[in-house]
């Protein structure tokens, strides 16, 4: 047996009782796990598996399967949706299906854990402009995955520019691109300022979750992310 900390990036319907989950480990990566007895009414886990909450996992593998077995956990952090606007669970839920649709190795994983857990504790903080927070947590997991899309030059962010990547936006989409990125490190000030433009949030948006699909070589398929324009207010 393992005990980890863990988030929990999604949950279905495993039989009658149960649930299937997939966590984001402190140190044994993305894994899934069943939760037997889950959804009992009188169940004490039954509160536990929801998204996003951070929990103390107690973990058993099978050899004759891919799928871990939790046989206990403890609630250490849950998100409360009466406590938080639909905003900022709207850009907690993006973050969490991104990391739903990665392989992250257990050598890899604490730092990813580290920038989830970080990001889901700091977005209900924001009162305004929360997109800001989304894409520079973008560019930090794409430097954990290996694809930085920036450096850092004179003081300011700069794009990669020897990536083939660029050649498919026109100069006016990557002005746009280039003028947020250089103001990300400042993202912490500029959630007070003026409230950003729906025409800019699409353009980020598609051109950052493109960069990803680009060096996965995979569609990433994010819900969420179609209730966010509109919602910088």
């Amino acid at each position: 047996m393992t005990k980890t900390k863990a988030i929990i990036l999604h949950k279905s319907s495993f039989k009658e009782s149960s649930y299937l989950v997939k966590l984001l480990t402190n140190d044994q990566g993305i894994i899934s796990a069943i939760v037997q007895g889950a959804k009992r009414k009188n169940s004490k886990y039954q509160a536990h598996f929801e998204i996003g909450n951070l929990l103390e996992v107690v973990l058993l593998k099978k050899q004759t399967s891919s799928l871990y077995l939790i046989t206990d956990s403890t609630l250490i952090k849950f998100i409360d949706p009466q406590s938080i606007t639909f905003p900022q669970l709207i850009y907690i839920q993006s973050a969490l299906e991104i990391y739903s649709q990665l392989i992250i190795s257990p050598e890899d994983s604490s730092d990813h854990f580290n920038l989830l857990e970080v990001y889901i504790d700091y977005i209900p903080r924001v009162k305004n402009n929360h997109i800001l927070i989304y894409w520079r947590f973008l560019l930090k997991l794409a430097d954990l995955l290996g694809y930085p899309l920036t450096h850092f030059e004179n003081n300011q962010y700069k794009f990669m520019t020897d990536s083939d990547f660029l050649l498919n936006y026109s100069h006016d989409t990557l002005l746009i691109v280039n003028k947020w990125l250089s103001h990300l490190p400042n993202a912490s000030i500029l959630i007070n300022s003026d409230n950003i433009i729906d025409k800019d949030c699409l353009i980020m948006n598609s051109f950052l979750i493109n960069w990803f699909e680009y060096h996965l070589h995979k569609k990433i398929e994010i819900k969420a992310i179609e209730l966010m324009i509109g919602l910088n207010e």
